[in-house]
């Protein structure tokens, strides 16, 4: 049993024993565990890229030349992308072996736009439930929930927002425990 799947099965006898305190150090510690995890896994793939760079260097001198020196530059390909909103182009030439024809370069000609931040979106309740917290509090809520958030408006703003999360993620806990949300991955 991997350590993620050891720490799941602690997470899920600690909700059913009502124990708050290791419900949210698991809940810490699965995530950490996730992001360990994803690093091993995207470190393999800089290995790999890493151990291949020397064939995809070789094989784009190989294209260069066969390309006779035409460039992004030489084409005016900026412009013509632009013209048509376009972010690049794929390059198919026809295959010696088949009749059908193959993909053999693919160019960005222009930096997509970026987004421009701000907010602090969904969090983690939809990479862990598929809902975001306040999804799953207008699903799982009861009277007594609407009552303690209602009190929890009049307090100031930080320790409002404060209080407003906890009353929602307490709503989330139950629903956990009473079977009615599934931890995804557990």
């Amino acid at each position: 049993m991997s350590n993620l799947a050891q720490l799941r099965v602690e997470y899920m006898v600690a909700l059913q024993a009502n124990d708050d305190v290791n419900v949210e150090r698991l809940e810490l510690a699965i995530e950490s565990e996730r992001k360990l995890e994803a690093k091993a896994k995207a470190d393999a793939l800089v290995a790999e890229a890493k151990a291949l760079q020397g064939v995809r260097d070789a094989l784009q001198a190989k294209i260069l030349d066969a390309m006779g020196g035409i460039t992004i530059d030489s084409l005016k390909l900026s412009k013509v992308l632009k013209d048509v909103k376009a972010t690049g182009f794929t390059l198919r030439l026809p295959d010696d072996q088949s009749d059908k024809s193959r993909v053999v370069l693919t160019v960005s000609g222009m930096p997509k736009a970026k987004g421009t931040g701000g907010g602090g979106g969904a969090g983690k309740s939809v990479d862990r439930h598929g809902m975001t917290l306040d999804e799953i509090y207008n699903k799982y809520k009861t009277p007594e929930d609407d009552a303690k958030l209602a009190e929890a408006d009049k307090l100031d703003a930080k320790p409002r927002n404060s209080a407003q999360w906890k009353i929602r993620d307490n709503v989330r806990l139950k629903a956990i425990k009473d079977g009615l949300l599934a931890v995804n991955g557990s």
